[in-house]
């Protein structure tokens, strides 16, 4: 752009000059206009659409190829992120949410536990991304676009686990879980011994929404579930169909 613009610099001066020059002088001045103005352009114009087709081309929700795996990736359109990448074990997996970036072939990863990390990706032929995460290379397609990675139908609302409570010899516990915002849910369990509060205990998870499931992060693991609303309960079911809270 440096010699573009002592280019036009040099055409400047020979416009300024052209009342005193003849005609032969004329002539130059418009055949150095007709050699810079294209090349302005053309640069101009590469640099812009090579920038936003590399933004937009990553944006996305992108699914596990393979038809066994729950793996997904959103890249949200405001720079929002939500990842859970596993290989079908509780123990080697990733659940996080937070804000990216990209340079390049690099997406930069903030999380929202304050941890920074960057992944290296390659786009296929086919459209699909191929991205290593944690020793494990996973293959990715776009199944849709969300403006924002953090939100769902949940978040701000608080229901109980079950109606009436989960009763026992002794009392009543009475569980309750709270969906702060999109990655972190309390589940709240009340002991009641003859209508006296004896204990409350707070527990917290890490969780993220997507396809209308709850992917839950325990201390030993993870659950895949799906979930019931019936007015202010909410029933949450792992995979083999046992209820996670109570």
């Amino acid at each position: 752009m440096l010699v573009l613009r002592l280019l036009v610099c040099t055409f400047v001066a020979e416009f300024n000059c052209i009342t005193n020059q003849k005609q032969k002088d004329m002539k130059k001045v418009l055949w150095l206009m007709a050699m810079v103005l294209p090349l302005m352009f053309a640069g101009c114009s590469s640099d812009s659409d090579g920038h936003d087709e590399q933004q937009s081309s990553i944006v996305g929700i992108w699914q596990e190829t393979s038809p066994n795996e729950n793996s997904f990736i959103s890249l949200a359109q405001d720079g929002t992120f939500k990842l859970f990448a596993s290989r079908n074990n509780k123990v080697g997996f990733m659940l996080d949410a937070g804000y990216y970036s990209q340079e390049g072939n690099t997406l930069k990863f903030q999380s929202v536990n304050g941890k920074n990390y960057d992944y290296t990706f390659t786009s296929n032929n086919d459209g699909s991304l191929s991205i290593p995460i944690d020793g494990n290379v996973y293959t990715f397609k776009t199944t849709g676009i969300e403006n924002n990675a953090h939100t769902n139908p949940l978040i701000g609302r608080t229901f109980n686990c079950s109606e009436g409570g989960y009763m026992w010899v002794g009392g009543t516990d009475y569980g309750t879980i709270e969906f702060t915002n999109g990655y972190i849910l309390k589940y709240t369990i009340t002991t009641v011994k003859s209508k006296v509060t004896q204990k409350v205990t707070n527990e917290t998870y890490n969780y993220l929404f997507m396809n209308d499931k709850l992917y839950i992060q325990q201390p030993l693991g993870y659950y895949i579930c799906t979930y019931k609303l019936k007015n202010d309960v909410i029933t949450i079911t792992d995979a083999d169909g046992r209820q996670v809270f109570k």
